[in-house]
């Protein structure tokens, strides 16, 4: 794999990401989303394809498997741990379409050009800031070939969340070791810069360990405020705004 060391995270930004194994627990089953970006290889069969955001590679790899030379970026290396494992467990043609990336994107200028540029689940959500965005389409406008598309999609705010939510789980088992837990997790939302804090706490059942605390920070993003900011990014919608359930996906190019 080609690696470009990540800077550090900011605070409670990543921590839900540590060991991956955590995240997987949540999320590895996640799906639905998964036809929408095979369906985009259906316009380029063959295509060049950077995935920003490519985590344990739930996307990337079928999308390998479809035909697609497919370049994963992650800013996490505990993610991209468990990427490598599944990527061995694939035939060797398979594998040789998935390259693997250890980064921050928005650091990153690789001599490819990408016919499809793909952020999945809400990727964009970790630019916190303005700044953190231009940096993030800068580096996108960089790796686009002069046709290129990109998709991503964005999580539709939900009001629960941003009120403050608190959601128990009364009984499970530790992805790493099996321990008996159980989980509690709130949220806080910080309406003037616009940011989500989901906080995730493992309290274990048995013994004197102390309980684990999992973050993720997030940018919230409405559909309008998201179409402005392609706008003023230099992006065009090529299609309306497609309906995943609990994310609003885009299909856009440069303008």
């Amino acid at each position: 794999p080609i690696v470009v060391p990540a800077p550090p995270s900011p605070p409670h930004s990543d921590s839900l990401y540590r060991g991956g194994h955590f995240y997987q627990l949540l999320h590895g089953g996640r799906a639905h989303d998964l036809p929408y970006y095979l369906a985009l290889l259906d316009m380029a069969p063959a295509a060049r394809v950077m995935e920003v955001g490519v985590g344990a590679g739930r996307i990337a790899l079928p999308m390998a498997e479809a035909g697609a030379a497919v370049w994963g970026v992650d800013a996490s290396d505990d993610m991209l741990a468990l990427a490598r494992a599944a990527r061995a467990r694939l035939g060797e043609a398979v594998r040789a379409r998935l390259t693997l990336v250890h980064a921050d994107v928005k650091q990153l200028r690789l001599a490819q050009r990408f016919d499809l540029i793909t952020c999945p689940f809400n990727g964009l959500a970790h630019q916190h800031d303005e700044l953190q965005l231009d940096a993030w389409f800068a580096s996108v406008r960089h790796h686009l070939a002069p046709r290129g598309r990109l998709a991503f999609d964005v999580l539709r705010p939900d009001p629960q969340l941003l009120a403050g939510h608190r959601h128990d789980v009364p009984w499970f088992r530790h992805p790493d070791d099996g321990s008996p837990c159980r989980w509690t997790e709130r949220s806080y939302y910080d309406p003037e810069r616009r940011l989500l804090r989901l906080e995730g706490r493992v309290r274990f059942m048995r013994g004197e360990r102390p309980p684990e605390v999992r973050n993720l920070l997030l940018r919230v993003l409405s559909h309008q405020e998201t179409v402005l900011l392609l706008r003023r990014q230099g992006f065009a919608l090529l299609r309306p705004a497609d309906d995943l359930g609990d994310v609003t996906a885009y299909l856009c190019r440069r303008l």
